[in-house]
C-alpha cells in the first residue's frame, strides 16, 4: 500500500506541476504571439494554438512517454544508483504507467473544474467585498446591486482557447495510452457529461456574457486532432509490443518474440489500423445527409425570399403613384408576409426538388 501510495502522490504532484507550467507558458506564448503583430485574428489564434500545444504536449505527456518507452530499456541488474532506481520490469512499467496516468488525469480534471467555476466566483466575491469596504470608508451605506451591476463585477470570458485546450489534452490522455489504462476513457466520458453543466454555470453565473463571434470551423485544433489520431495509433502499438509483458525477451518462453519480429508486427498492425481509420472516414460523412438536406432547404428559402423582394422593389421603383396603387390592388403584388408564405408553399418546394 505504501509503495503504490507513494506513486499516486507522485502522480498528483506531477499533475499540479504540469498545470502550473501550462498556465505559465500560456502567458509566455500569448506575449510572443502579440509581438508577431499578426494582421488578422485568425492568424493570431492559429499561431497561439501551435505555440501553446507544442509546449503543453511535451509538458503533459513526457512523464508517461518516459515510463512507457525509456524505463523498460534501463538494465536494473547492471547499473547502480539513480539508474537502478529508474529501471523496471515490463509488468512493473505497465503498473507505473497506469498509476501515473490516472493520477495526472484526475488531478487535471479537478484543477480544471476548480479554475472554471469556483475560482471566478471567488474572485468576483472578493472584488465586490473590496468595493463595499471602500464605500464604508467614505461613510456611505452600500446599496444592493442591480443585476446588471452585479454581472459587471464578474470576470470576462476571454475566448474558447481554454475550453478547446482542455479537451485536446484530455483527448491525448485517453487515446495515447489506451492500451495501458482503458478505463481512463470512461472517466473522460463522465467528466464530459459533467462538463456540460460546469460550462453552463461558468457562462451563465461565473463570468460575464461572452461576445458573439463567427467562425467557419475550429481552426488549427482540427489539424492537431488529426495528427494526434495518427500518433495515438503508433503509440498504442508501441506500448503493446515494447512496454507490456504480452511478448517475452526470453527465448525459452512460449510468448517469445525477437526485436526484429516485433518491429515487423508493429509495421503490420499500425498499417492495418490506419487502413481501418481511412475506411471509417470514408464511410461516415462529416455532415449527416439529413442535416445537409435541411441546410439546402433553408438556403433555398432564403435565396427565393430575397430574390422575390428584390424583384418587387425594382418593379415598384419603375411605377408612378397611380400605377403603384393599381399594382397593389392587382393579383400580381405580394407583400412581405405573402412572399415569405409563398416560398414555403409545398408545391413550390416540390417543384424545385427540395425535401419538406
Amino acid at each position: 500500500v505504501c509503495k503504490y501510495g507513494g506513486k499516486v502522490l507522485g502522480g498528483i504532484v506531477n499533475g499540479i506541476v504540469i498545470a502550473i507550467f501550462n498556465a505559465i507558458y500560456k502567458k509566455v506564448a500569448t506575449t510572443l504571439t502579440k509581438w508577431e503583430n499578426h494582421r488578422t485574428m485568425s492568424s493570431f489564434e492559429t499561431s497561439l494554438v501551435i505555440k501553446s500545444f507544442l509546449f503543453q504536449f511535451v509538458n503533459s505527456y513526457v512523464t508517461l512517454f518516459y515510463i512507457a518507452f525509456f524505463r523498460p530499456f534501463i538494465k536494473i541488474d547492471h547499473m547502480g544508483g539513480f539508474f537502478q532506481a529508474q529501471g523496471c520490469q515490463p509488468e512493473e512499467c505497465m503498473t507505473d504507467l497506469f498509476i501515473q496516468l490516472l493520477s495526472i488525469f484526475g488531478t487535471q480534471l479537478l484543477l480544471g473544474n476548480f479554475k472554471e467555476v469556483v475560482l471566478p466566483y471567488i474572485m468576483a466575491r472578493i472584488k465586490m467585498r473590496l468595493e463595499e469596504k471602500k464605500i464604508l470608508k467614505t461613510g456611505q451605506t452600500p446599496q444592493p446591486l442591480s443585476r446588471p451591476e452585479a454581472e459587471s463585477k464578474l470576470g470576462v470570458y476571454p475566448s474558447t482557447f481554454d475550453d478547446y485546450n482542455e479537451l485536446i489534452l484530455q483527448f491525448g490522455y485517453v487515446t495515447f495510452f489506451a492500451a495501458a489504462c482503458p478505463i481512463v476513457s470512461f472517466f473522460a466520458l463522465l467528466n464530459n457529461i459533467l462538463e456540460i453543466r460546469v460550462d453552463s454555470i461558468k457562462l451563465c453565473r461565473s463570468l460575464r456574457r461572452p461576445e458573439v463571434g463567427e467562425t467557419d470551423n475550429i481552426g488549427a485544433w482540427r489539424t492537431i486532432l488529426h495528427v494526434m489520431n495518427i500518433a495515438a495509433v503508433m503509440v498504442n502499438c508501441g506500448i503493446v509490443l515494447v512496454t507490456s509483458d504480452t511478448f517475452s525477451d526470453d527465448p525459452a518462453d512460449y510468448n517469445y518474440l525477437s526485436i526484429p519480429n516485433r518491429f515487423l508486427v508493429f509495421i503490420v498492425a499500425e498499417h492495418a489500423l490506419f487502413l481501418l481509420k481511412i475506411i471509417l472516414d470514408l464511410a461516415i460523412p462529416d455532415v449527416p445527409a439529413a442535416v445537409e438536406e435541411e441546410r439546402l432547404r433553408k438556403d433555398f428559402k432564403t435565396r427565393s425570399f430575397h430574390k422575390e423582394r428584390v424583384h418587387t422593389a425594382e418593379h415598384e421603383r419603375t411605377l408612378t403613384e397611380d400605377q403603384m396603387e393599381e399594382f397593389e390592388d392587382s393579383d400580381c403584388y405580394m407583400s412581405d408576409e405573402e412572399t415569405a408564405a409563398a416560398v414555403t408553399h409545398p408545391m413550390l418546394v416540390d417543384h424545385y426538388g427540395i425535401a419538406k
